[in-house]
């Protein structure tokens, strides 16, 4: 891949990563500061960090045990872990746990952190997929891996939680002295308070938003960087975006044209925007005159990879206990 495209791509990203990180800091700060003071600023923090040591290792054991999900080995499933060893080969990362996820509803994702980390993908995902498009989504979650993205979003997620705790115990302790001396406030120096307080959760939970689509972006370029062949990682997309089109209950309950969601509402960017700036770095990589592009192991590249658990014959559900499809 163009070495400058790709830094000009990832500087781009780590710097709006840096700058939403910061404005997420700087809100939970001032959460704690009208709290409490300068006090509450130390308060926050600390509740930061701590949240934040505890709070990764018993989310993967939960992901995984809410999802059903099996290791793979290279005994029951050899062209698949090989395409996978091959990406995290060309990643410089030793062999990441890969997981089966039974489930008919196409999905992969990447969990942990440092020695703990794994990928996961779905049984849906897997007969979906043909072995370049695959070896795209394989490579976009380990460059998530590798990017340390789950400890990004984990530390993103600790400051929203935090700040939304400090802002609601400071609403209601404001409304406990609302009739009495305001704290020690003018009224409208109270009020101003009580708008940050409220709004604060609102903030952050944007910021985070924000911060989640531009790792995605950044998780692209590196699968792009990590395989050699941006659309093969491109077509995976359109394929997947196509399958999750408008259910049938959707359909039924809503039968007019479906609405897009806002994009600052979304976890992901757009399909088309991210398919485009992959595009872009294979028309860049397109006047290179050699590409060293992932070798793709199955026997016929436009065939699903073959695997070794079963065909799952039950149709994904969505749980009310915890609010999962699976």
């Amino acid at each position: 891949m163009p070495n400058n495209a790709i830094d000009s791509h990832q500087r781009h990203n780590f710097f709006q990563t840096v700058i939403l990180l910061g404005s997420m800091a700087a809100v939970l700060s001032l959460a704690g500061f009208l709290f409490w003071g300068w006090a509450g600023v130390f308060v926050a923090n600390a509740m930061l960090t701590v949240g934040s040591i505890f709070s990764q290792p018993a989310s993967t054991k939960l992901i995984l045990r809410t999802y059903r999900a099996r290791r793979i080995n290279s005994a029951e499933s050899p062209e698949l872990m090989a395409l996978f060893d091959a990406v995290c080969q060309r990643a410089d990362l030793n062999r990441l746990p890969l997981y089966y996820v039974p489930t008919r509803l196409p999905n992969a994702f990447a969990a942990g952190t440092g020695k703990q980390s794994l990928v996961a993908v779905s049984d849906g995902l897997l007969r979906m997929m043909n072995a370049r498009e695959l070896a795209g989504v394989l490579a976009h979650e380990v460059a998530h891996v590798k990017n340390n993205d789950i400890q990004v979003m984990g530390l993103a997620d600790a400051i929203a939680r935090t700040t939304s705790f400090l802002a609601r115990l400071g609403m209601f302790t404001m409304l406990l002295s609302f009739s009495g001396s305001m704290m020690g406030m003018s009224f409208g120096r109270f009020a101003a308070a009580g708008l940050v307080l409220f709004f604060a959760p609102t903030v952050l939970i944007l910021l985070q938003l924000a911060i989640s689509r531009t790792r995605e972006f950044d998780a692209d370029v590196g699968a792009a960087e990590i395989t050699g062949d941006p659309m093969g990682l491109a077509q995976a997309l359109q394929k997947l975006e196509s399958k999750q089109k408008r259910g049938i209950l959707e359909r039924i309950f809503s039968p007019g044209p479906s609405r897009s969601q806002p994009a600052m509402l979304r976890t992901h960017p757009e399909t088309g925007e991210r398919v485009e700036r992959l595009a872009e770095l294979a028309r860049l990589q397109a006047k290179r005159e050699a590409v060293d592009a992932i070798v793709l192991p199955a026997e016929n590249p436009a065939q699903p990879v073959s695997v070794g658990p079963p065909k799952v014959r039950r149709r994904a559900r969505y749980h009310v206990s915890n609010g999962m499809w699976y």
